[in-house]
């Protein structure tokens, strides 16, 4: 049986094979909805529909898209359809050219209108309705300037959600919109650009709406099973999001004047750091013992806390004291200043970002005396590097301004 390293050595070596190449062509396809993060957004995905619906607008098809779609969501579902008080040979022979749409009139997200025919499209992709929205969008629709129009009502999503209580909502499928995407590209002559927003569309539709990407999943599954142990032990082995921003975090503190950094007070979790008007208030003393305060003697100092990520999300730093009763003169005096810093907190409590502490530990174990979020990482969906910018940005900006204020306030109480 191979050993760890023969594994790697036979991916390695492997590495240039047609598989691992389609792989990486895939993965290195440019997509302008990947590149600005707008897969998942659907406010954005109901922009390009709308555009797309727009007979007039710049991408140089007319209502072919339209015809397309409609055409898909009366094929699939024609015997329900045909209950409904509604010309559909006037919709495809007149008005689909006419259509006026509207984004967001009445909260709707998309309104084609033309002549005396309405179609009403609601757009779910992560979520889903909430607030009886159909019903009140149908409200809306049967007392307005639309009251005695002929209305279509579809429900587009790529879910499988039941609507079936919504009589007069039809559930369309994503499938469609992509099929209506695939019929353009095949019989269409498009422009460059409109060609390329289409494919891109179309795309991540497929990968990261509808899923469809069998093909790519296939290979993987392939390779995987034929270098499963290299392959495990690279994921084993590989940076995580954590160990990445930490590493980040401990680069931008090590290139600044203005506070005192070296990484033996770090952890995977934590990055501390200190500061010349902290060590003046606490100087640095030589542990009598294991448990006094963080290593090289400090008792007070700034911690980067990463322990969020994958949790609550929150990323914080915090001042916090960790210092041990004892019996030497210097301990004695710093336990005085934390005191005394201590109760400061208390008085300060919205200001330091605290809640009112209940029970204090008598031996000055960890003590928060200020907090303040840095950035939450789920409001980034994923995206490390976005993450990251916004963390230093604002650890840059703690550094210059919230903390020269937390100091001051420190220095002229002490």
């Amino acid at each position: 049986m191979k050993n760890k390293k023969q594994c790697l050595l036979d991916l390695l070596l492997n590495i240039e094979n047609k598989e691992f190449k389609e792989i990486e062509k895939q993965a290195k396809n440019v997509n302008v909805f990947n590149i600005l993060k707008l897969s998942k957004a659907e406010n954005k995905h109901s922009n390009m529909l709308s555009w797309l619906f727009s007979p007039n607008e710049n991408h140089g098809i007319g209502s072919t898209f339209s015809r397309y779609f409609l055409s898909g969501v009366l094929n699939e579902n024609k015997s329900m359809l045909e209950k409904l008080d509604f010309d559909y040979s006037k919709l495809l022979l007149e008005n689909i050219d006419s259509f006026i749409v509207y984004r967001e009139k009445y909260n709707i997200d998309i309104l084609l209108v033309a002549n005396n025919q309405l179609i009403c499209i609601e757009n779910k992709i992560d979520t889903m309705q909430h607030d009886n929205q159909l019903d009140k969008y149908e409200t809306i629709l049967a007392n307005n300037e639309y009251k005695n129009f002929q209305k279509l009502f579809l429900y587009l999503t790529p879910n499988e959600e039941d609507i079936s209580q919504n009589q007069k909502w039809y559930r369309v499928s994503y499938k469609t919109i992509i099929n209506s995407l695939q019929k353009i590209l095949d019989n269409q002559v498009l422009n460059k650009e409109t060609d390329l927003l289409i494919r891109n569309y179309k795309s991540i539709l497929e990968r990261e709406i509808m899923n469809e990407t069998k093909e790519i999943e296939k290979l993987c599954t392939e390779i995987y099973k034929k270098y499963k142990t290299a392959l495990d032990l690279i994921f084993e082995y590989r940076p995580d999001n954590i160990s990445i921003l930490n590493e980040k975090i401990m680069d931008f503190l090590s290139k600044r004047e203005d506070v005192i950094f070296d990484t033996s007070n770090c952890s995977k979790m934590f990055v501390r750091f200190t500061t010349q008007n902290i060590e003046r208030i606490f100087p640095k003393q030589t542990p009598t013992n294991e448990s006094l305060g963080w290593k090289n003697g400090h008792s007070f100092m700034y911690e980067i806390s990463l322990y969020g990520i994958g949790n609550d999300g929150k990323i914080t730093i915090s001042a916090v004291l960790s210092h041990y009763k004892g019996e030497e003169k210097i301990t004695k005096e710093l336990e005085e200043k934390a005191l005394k810093i201590n109760q400061l907190s208390q008085n300060h409590l919205k200001e330091f970002g605290l809640r009112k502490r209940t029970k204090n530990n008598p031996n000055w174990n960890y003590i928060k005396v200020y907090s303040t979020e840095l950035a939450n990482e789920k409001f980034y969906d994923g995206d490390l590097e976005m993450l990251t910018e916004k963390v230093l940005l604002n650890l840059k900006n703690f550094i210059e301004n919230d903390l020269l204020k937390f100091e001051k306030i420190i220095l002229n109480n002490l």
